[in-house]
């Protein structure tokens, strides 16, 4: 009899419920208020989610035209017709947009060609800039935006001078640039949160100059060969964990990298060309 009682009052339940809903839905068609449905939300929420800012999406269609590549024909890259606006000419692949403005800019092994052009400073809100394995051959000078967090632009082309640029960026924290043709001398570094710098396998020159970079853990700059000169003194890189310097013409001594007890090191590799000559003559005899 329970059982019986509890699945009519779940019936009258039902059929009260479909009632409320029936008559809010007439007093909405009347003019009253009505509850919204969810796809009303959704398309809310998809419009909102959709107002870009006009000068990222200028300086992305920019950027298209001088670098090409894969990303070229992908839906969302070609510039709209005059009086045009909507979703699809929305840059998405790659893209990653928080609050309207650009925050990623991931695009890697896209076919990317020519120099990055200096409007890419214009994305003030761009905190990662990942385009490894594409064929870049050049840097503007003002190329960077003050916001990056993590640079990586390995296994490119680029033939030109170490970007001087980067000594600005001061909240940078990895910074990737190894395999390419880069050349000139390494700029004085004083980036307070730095903690990742590769640049091996270029064409550097000169000494080294002094890193104050209290955070910083890994420097890997060999397969230089014309680096040259003293090894510098890393005391104001006090959490330095890992330094490769091989096949370079750096010499000095690498007990002194070890001025901190706190600091564990990994074997740091030196090789200079009177230690190889060295090392050619004790094998002879």
């Amino acid at each position: 009899v329970a059982f019986c009682r509890w699945t009519a009052w779940r019936r009258w339940r039902r059929r009260s419920l479909s009632r409320r809903r029936w008559r809010r839905s007439r007093r909405g068609r009347s003019g009253g208020w009505r509850w919204p449905s969810r796809s009303s939300l959704w398309q809310k929420r998809w419009h909102r989610k959709k107002k870009m800012n006009e000068s990222d999406l200028a300086t992305l269609r920019g950027l298209v035209g001088r670098t090409g590549g894969r990303w070229a024909r992908c839906e969302g890259y070609q510039r709209p017709p005059p009086g045009a606006t909507g979703p699809q000419y929305v840059p998405k692949t790659g893209v990653v947009w928080i609050g309207g403005r650009v925050e990623k800019l991931e695009l890697p092994e896209n076919g990317l060609r020519g120099a990055l052009p200096e409007t890419l400073e214009q994305l003030d809100r761009l905190r990662v800039l990942v385009l490894f394995g594409n064929a870049l051959t050049a840097i503007a000078p003002r190329a960077w935006p003050r916001t990056l967090i993590h640079l990586d632009l390995s296994r490119n082309e680029l033939d030109c001078d170490f970007p001087a640029g980067i000594a600005n960026l001061y909240s940078l924290k990895r910074c990737h640039l190894e395999k390419n043709r880069l050349k000139g001398r390494l700029p004085a570094l004083t980036l307070q949160h730095l903690e990742v710098l590769t640049a091996f396998q270029n064409n550097l020159q000169g000494e080294l100059p002094l890193f104050d970079c209290p955070k910083l853990e890994q420097l890997w700059l060999h397969d230089n060969a014309d680096l040259d000169g003293p090894l510098p003194d890393f005391s104001k890189c006090p959490n330095l964990k890992s330094l490769l310097l091989s096949f370079t013409n750096i010499h000095g001594d690498p007990t002194s990298v070890h001025h901190c007890d706190n600091v564990q090191l990994r074997p740091v590799v030196l090789s200079s060309g009177k230690e190889e000559e060295e090392k050619e003559l004790k094998g002879g005899t």
